[in-house]
């Protein structure tokens, strides 16, 4: 180390909007000579510590030393310099302990040639006018480790330029080093957070815990670059945008496996010939409040969705002229508005989904106004839920693959539909369907949902021909209010051929559920209609009688504190639907005990009317014949200690 004397720096910083040139300053040299204390004077070459009261006038520090037994600790108030420089002649090390602060205008780590530079934060304060660089020149390296305390840049208001606060992982294009930033448990305050920053070497931002807060996150920003971003825990709050990967032949990576990452939007692959690979198997992305998520703008981009929630008022998977892959096999995706699917130009847009959920407040765009786009949705598992919107098909080549999976709540499917797996569900509790096209069922089912308080159920119109096979499922969303008959249309055609090959008669699924069973499924050359009869409460399997079988149900069944909630049904004796059975239920049962038939309704309800005779019992109990049944029923149900061997 070369004691007492003054170097002139001319210090050259770049940003993303050009090259500042500043004064030149005076650097004073670490020696360490005395200890690791940074305000000890004789630790310094000029015999003076660096800084004044202004940092932007006092002097630059250079540290470079990585001895375990030398490098600066600074552990209280008052540590001040100009810029703070790691590594420029030898590798250069520093720490920043609890209850120090460092007050700078910038602080680099590793400048030239290969020579690393670290930076060490348990905790304290680091406050800095300008810039926090990594890697500024050459094949140099800078590491900073973040893991209690303040990191601010842009706070000390000494005149600086508002685009000047900015964190550079991979600091210039001159740089050709490999740079990792690490927040563990800090709080990050800056304008920009950007990695590589037209460096081409391997530069990584990892957020394990803590708060990031900052106007943007730039990932592989400018030609031939490499970025790589880790949020595992913590929260990444962004005020602007997410970019991940702008410039020819650049390389942006983000995994998010914990943590909250919040943002105006999130572009992938922004730039022709830019490659961009997203992760996510857990934690949130939330553009919801204020923009979008696009998977391949200009450039080629993926994301693999395993875990965690994605929230955006609209997702794009390929936008003007990129390919954009979602493979979709957990967690959530939800939009407030559309989720598009190669919109403009040449764009190829494909999504794999096998599992999760994605929830869709608008549309399901499939290609846009230009006929050379391509675009591809396979459901082969999980749920896309349409909400009540719609499935579109435009201007360019458009596939929907239904092999799996549930589609629901869709208004209007815009072209021929095929399903040959999977649940088609038409509302998201009762509602309708169309399909703009023939309809084509070679496998799955068909979940039909019928609401007896409204006189309604699911209905699929078919603007051409239904070919029919697969199962049909029925399920009561509620009872209908009196006892009877009733026939609800589920799906109407120009023509319809085969039919379903399970139904709830084939299946042994009778009971829809809340009482109410399946008698029939009748086709005619338009229509398919389901015939149902609403039970009367003790009647457990639908046979219009209620009787010693509907009893030793109930008995076997009785659960009067609700332990198997999860299952008890009509069909077990739960009669008002309260998760348990009870003496409510044994009572129903009791007061319509009517083991020869309570009689059959001649009156026949076609969609929505209602039965205006209520059948009655024809069999009446005494007040000593119920008595008579509790003490049976608490016969049945008492439970005796379990044996055991002698």
């Amino acid at each position: 180390m070369i004691g007492d004397r003054r170097r002139w720096w001319i210090v050259c910083f770049v940003s993303l909007v050009g090259i500042r040139w500043c004064a030149p300053a005076d650097a004073v040299d670490w020696l360490g000579t005395i200890d690791q204390s940074w305000h000890l004077d004789a630790n310094w070459d000029s015999g003076t510590a660096p800084g004044s009261s202004d940092p932007i006038s006092g002097d630059d520090a250079e540290i470079n030393t990585t001895s375990p037994d030398y490098f600066p600790i600074v552990s209280v108030p008052g540590a001040v310099a100009r810029d703070v420089l790691l590594g420029t002649t030898a590798p250069g090390q520093m720490t920043v302990n609890s209850g120090g602060t460092l007050s700078a205008r910038s602080l680099q780590v590793g400048l030239t040639g290969s020579l690393s530079g670290a930076l060490l934060v348990t905790g304290g304060n680091v406050l800095l006018d300008e810039q926090l660089q990594l890697g500024v020149a050459e094949s140099a390296f800078g590491i900073v480790t973040l893991s209690g305390g303040t990191v601010q840049i842009g706070n000390m208001q000494t005149g600086d330029v508002a685009d000047r606060d900015d964190i550079l992982v991979g600091a210039t294009a001159a740089n050709t080093g490999d740079n990792i930033l690490v927040v563990d448990g800090v709080w990050l305050q800056g304008r920009d957070l950007i990695v590589s920053n037209g460096a081409s070497g391997h530069n990584e931002l990892e957020v394990n815990s803590g708060t990031v807060d900052a106007k943007s996150l730039l990932l592989a920003q400018g030609d031939n670059t490499f970025a790589y971003a880790t949020l595992s825990g913590g929260d990444l709050q962004l005020a602007d945008d997410v970019i991940v990967a702008d410039g020819v032949g650049s390389d942006g990576n983000l995994d998010i496996i914990d943590g909250l990452l919040s943002a105006r939007s999130l572009t992938a692959a922004l730039s022709s010939d830019s490659f961009a690979t997203m992760t996510m198997v857990g934690g949130t992305l939330d553009t919801a409040d204020r923009g979008d998520v696009v998977i391949g703008h200009a450039g080629d981009a993926a994301l693999l969705l395993s875990g965690g929630n994605v929230l955006a008022q609209n997702v794009a998977v390929a936008l003007v002229d990129g390919t954009g892959l979602l493979t979709f096999t957990d967690g959530s995706l939800t939009t407030s508005a559309d989720f598009s699917i190669a919109m403009d130009q040449f764009a190829l847009g494909f999504v794999d989904q096998t599992g999760g959920t994605a929830t869709v407040g608008g549309n399901l765009l499939l290609t846009g106004n230009s006929s050379a786009a391509m675009a591809s949705y396979t459901l082969a598992g999980g749920t896309l839920d349409l909400t009540g919107g719609t499935v579109q098909f435009n201007a360019g080549m458009a596939e929907f693959f239904f092999t799996g999976g549930r589609l629901e709540h869709v208004a209007s499917y815009g072209a021929t539909l095929y399903q040959e797996g999977g649940t088609i569900a038409p509302g998201g509790s009762v509602g309708a369907m169309s399909i703009q096209g023939d309809y084509y069922v070679t496998g799955g089912s068909y979940e039909a949902e019928v609401d007896g308080t409204a006189g309604t159920a699911d209905i699929i119109y078919v603007q051409g021909t239904a070919t029919l096979s697969g199962e049909l499922v029925v399920q009561a969303f509620f009872p209908y209010p009196e006892t009877g008959f009733y026939s609800q249309h589920i799906l109407t055609a120009s023509q319809i051929s085969g039919a379903f090959v399970d139904d709830p008669i084939t299946t042994g699924g009778e009971h829809a559920g809340f009482g109410t069973f399946v008698t029939n499924v009748e086709y005619s050359p338009t229509d398919v209609t389901v015939q149902l009869f609403q039970a009367l409460s003790g009647d457990t399997n639908g046979d219009q009688d209620v009787d010693i079988s509907d009893f030793n149900g109930l008995a076997i069944g009785f659960d009067p504190m609700g332990v198997d909630s999860a299952t008890n049904d009509w069909q077990n004796g739960d009669f008002d639907s309260d998760g348990d059975i009870d003496i409510s239920d044994f009572n129903a049962l009791t007061v319509n005990f009517s083991p020869t038939g309570y009689g059959m309704i001649a009156t026949v309800v076609k969609d929505s009317g209602t039965v205006r005779s209520v059948p009655e019992p024809q069999a009446v109990f005494t007040f000593g014949n119920g008595l008579l049944l509790i003490t049976a029923v608490l016969g049945v149900v008492r439970r005796c200690p379990p044996s055991h061997p002698a």
